[in-house]
């Protein structure tokens, strides 16, 4: 599926558009994220949905090693997350089977290595392996290319699903561990040759050598230059497995798909004969950052190969004809769940315990999942950020419950991981709470503007405080929304929160002090075409949302409310030969999509259809309305405008 040049979409909607309509039954995706940048984004509700209707999910692990979020500067991560440890996400998901990357020792990588090679012809159309060739971990970072490596370790957001065990090497860490499998990544040794008309992708003229003028016009080379287009990274390696499942789902003839295939995977990997023949165990090898200061900070470690599952290559590369022969013809997927919260107060107050019950049901059925529930309270370790807590609770005949206690006012998140059974999937839930919250029922509030009157530069941006005063005992949390003069002529005005407001925008009051917040209207129509999800990536703002668009503050955003701000492609990493070289990463917004038998799948074209200009708001006199209404009782409301002036 592909989202052209429409900026308000993304890979990710692309992967969540295949799922909602269940294009194909596998579905490889080369796009990720490190979980550190993701915020509250998430699409585990999508990859259930995904397991329980028979599609396959498989995704890259990245092409910067163990540092994945190395060079993120979209997401407002600091230096220190930058080139922290961390993994890519939809590989981390358990609902995703994460594909890493393994190279061709040089020394075999040759064609004089008469082990594995038989001599060099001229022909492109290269049949001259004899044997396996031996793996290694893909690691080609380099100080004049920057990071090129595998990209594994352990998630920060998940906890081990039940199926990720009966291998020798699986950490005992209580996470999920990525990758899962790791196919060959590497552009240098020799890398993949394809065709491309992208200009983009050809070798540049350098020194007294010619650039590439065209790709496969003589054979698989430019018939001017002779050079050849090569590439590597996770990108590849997704894919091929992707197909490698298709032909398993083939042979099953599983018209319908199988679902997520680690389960399998792993139970096959943990009987020694059957490791043995199917899998290539990968032993040698890192992803270490080492490549300077530049592209890791002061990290250096990352995760090494080793006998059985490693933090770097999973179970290795696998024999695709072996590992069909020995997939279970009656195999049967572990059965789907959900996972539910509910709290005995959406609103409580400030330092009030608040009992929140976690229910797991098996999908569809009477069965009861068994085990425990890591529930993570405001992004603790198994969440999406790195402040909180975690608690592990188990169930009892599905359910279980843990009492919160919430010291700050605003909304909280409690994002639950149930880890699975022996024969029920993993699955999360979240729920969100508005402390501080609960209206007193009594009293009211007033709104005003500071200045009253705001003059802007068309394309610029300007700010006010608004303030929100109580007055007799209210207390309460206000959801806020506006409205204008003329929606028209201001049809591309963005108006942010910043600092005073919640993260959903909202206000909270909780004594007879005025709350006030910064908001900033802005006039920049790109700036608001940008703006993912409503966030505005390193600036702490977030979307006011216009009258007809509101959303209370206690209900839980849908699973892909807010996008992370980068994509990163895993891949497609480009190499010229012939003693020339340039390697970047190739935006495609691309997710493929195969159906079982017939291997179809869908391609990105190179053009786009004519796309007006996005024009900035018009010259002259608005008026913006506020409204702001308790989040418990409609009935208390208020309202106060001030002068919008684009000039």
């Amino acid at each position: 599926m592909c989202t052209g040049n429409n900026s308000n979409f993304n890979a990710y909607d692309s992967l969540q558009y295949a799922i909602d309509e269940k294009i194909g039954t596998i579905i490889s995706v080369s796009y990720g994220t490190c979980e550190t940048a993701l915020g509250t984004f998430s699409l585990e509700s999508a990859f259930q949905q995904a397991a329980a209707q028979g599609q396959t999910i498989l995704a890259a692990s990245g092409d910067q090693g163990s540092t994945a979020c190395s060079g993120d500067t979209q997401n407002g991560l600091t230096t220190a997350q930058q080139f922290g440890i961390a993994v890519n996400y939809p590989a981390s998901s358990p609902y995703v089977t994460g594909v890493g990357g393994t190279a061709i020792d040089p020394a075999n990588a040759v064609s004089t290595n008469s082990t594995y090679w038989s001599g060099q012809s001229s022909n492109d159309v290269v049949t001259s392996a004899k044997k396996y060739i031996p793996e290694i971990v893909w690691n080609d970072n380099s100080m004049q290319s920057g990071l090129s490596s595998s990209g594994g370790g352990a998630s920060a957001l998940f906890a081990k699903p039940s199926w990720q065990m009966g291998v020798p090497g699986i950490p005992n860490d209580s996470k999920r561990d990525v990758p899962d499998v790791a196919l060959y990544s590497s552009p240098n040794f020799p890398g993949y040759l394809f065709c491309t008309s992208d200009t983009s992708d050809w070798i540049p003229a350098s020194g007294t050598s010619p650039a590439q003028t065209a790709s496969c016009n003589s054979g698989f080379r430019d018939k001017t230059t002779g050079f050849l287009t090569v590439a590597g990274g996770t990108s590849f390696g997704a894919p091929i497995f992707a197909g490698m499942i298709a032909l398993i789902n083939q042979k099953q003839e599983w018209t319908g798909g199988q679902g997520l295939a680690n389960g399998t995977l792993y139970k096959l990997a943990a009987n020694g004969g059957t490791y043995a023949a199917a899998f290539h165990d990968v032993t040698s090898g890192n992803n270490n950052c080492n490549v300077g200061a530049t592209y890791c900070g002061t990290t250096t470690s990352g995760f090494s190969a080793g006998t059985g599952y490693d933090q770097v290559t999973g179970l290795g590369s696998v024999d695709v004809a072996n590992l069909v022969g020995a997939w279970p013809v009656n195999a049967t997927p572990l059965l789907a769940t959900t996972t539910k919260l509910s709290a005995a107060s959406a609103t409580p107050d400030v330092s009030a315990n608040d009992v929140i019950t976690i229910t797991v049901a098996e999908a569809g059925s009477s069965g009861t999942p068994t085990g425990n529930v890591n529930l993570s309270i405001d992004g603790g370790g198994t969440s999406y950020s790195n402040a909180g807590s975690v608690q592990t609770v188990a169930l009892s005949n599905g359910t279980a419950t843990y009492t919160a206690n919430f010291g700050t006012t605003g909304v909280h998140a409690i994002v639950a991981q149930y880890a699975g059974d022996a024969t029920h999937a993993a699955s999360s839930g979240a729920l969100y709470v508005t402390v501080g919250g609960g209206t007193s029922g009594k009293g009211s509030f007033a709104m005003a503007f500071n200045p009253t009157s705001l003059t802007v530069k068309r394309g610029s941006t300007g700010m006010v405080t608004m303030s929100v005063t109580p007055s007799g005992g209210y207390t309460g949390t206000l959801n806020l929304s506006y409205a204008t003069s003329n929606d028209t002529a201001l049809a591309n005005l963005c108006v942010f929160a910043g600092t005073g407001f919640n993260n959903d925008t909202s206000v909270t009051i909780t004594g007879t002090v005025a709350a006030t917040g910064q908001i900033t209207i802005d006039t920049n129509a790109a700036d608001c075409a940008s703006t993912t999800g409503g966030v505005v990536t390193g600036r702490g703002l977030r979307m006011i949302p216009h009258a007809g668009s509101f959303r209370a503050a206690n209900h839980p955003p849908g699973n892909s409310g807010r996008l992370p701000a980068g994509i990163a492609l895993a891949g497609l990493l480009i190499a010229g030969f012939l003693g020339r070289s340039s390697r970047k990463l190739r935006q495609l917004s691309c997710v493929i999509a195969l159906a079982s038998l017939g291997l179809a799948f869908t391609a990105c074209g190179g053009t786009s259809g004519n796309t007006a200009q996005i024009q900035d708001p018009a010259k002259g006199t608005y008026t913006i309305t506020f409204s702001g209404t308790d989040s418990t009782n409609t009935a208390l409301t208020a309202q106060s405008s001030f002068t919008l002036v684009i000039n």
